[in-house]
């Protein structure tokens, strides 16, 4: 069963004043256009907490709110250079202090990751074959056979 819509406080207020003045369960739903059954909990919940708001959810709030993430990602995809000391500045202006590896775990949640290529040399057609004539002559023999090489000029 998925989540449904939060009501609003207005409505669970007007629907306990309309369970004080007598009306039933069954009329508030049909007056509302609710279930029964939403009616008599939002009624309890009145009874044994005394309002109608509600509870604060648990766990810690997160310090980098939604709006921050997406500059932050927007920053990041539009110059993959910026570092996250750069981003920790940013988010420092705003007046929020997180830790660089904050700012990297949020990153790797929206899958952007700080990689850095491999250094490798750029290999042509000439520079292989000056490779294979350096190493010993069964090693490539072997090479050959299995990377027959052209022969341009």
């Amino acid at each position: 069963m998925g989540a449904s819509k939060q009501l609003s406080d207005d409505l669970k207020t007007m629907i306990v004043e309309h369970h004080g003045l007598g009306e039933g369960y069954r009329k508030l739903s049909q007056r509302f256009k609710l279930s029964v059954s939403t009616v008599r909990n939002i009624v309890r919940n009145w009874k044994t907490r005394g309002t109608v708001l509600v509870k604060a959810r648990s766990g810690r709030p997160r310090k980098i709110s939604d709006k921050q993430r997406r500059r932050m990602v927007r920053t990041v995809t539009v110059n993959p250079q910026t570092s996250s000391k750069d981003l920790q500045h940013h988010l420092a202006a705003d007046g929020v202090t997180v830790h660089r590896s904050t700012i990297q775990r949020t990153l790797h949640k929206e899958m952007l990751y700080g990689r850095v290529m491999r250094k490798k040399p750029f290999l042509c057609t000439r520079h292989k074959r000056c490779r294979l004539r350096r190493q010993a002559p069964s090693v490539a023999r072997r090479i050959s056979i299995l990377f027959p090489l052209r022969d341009n000029g």
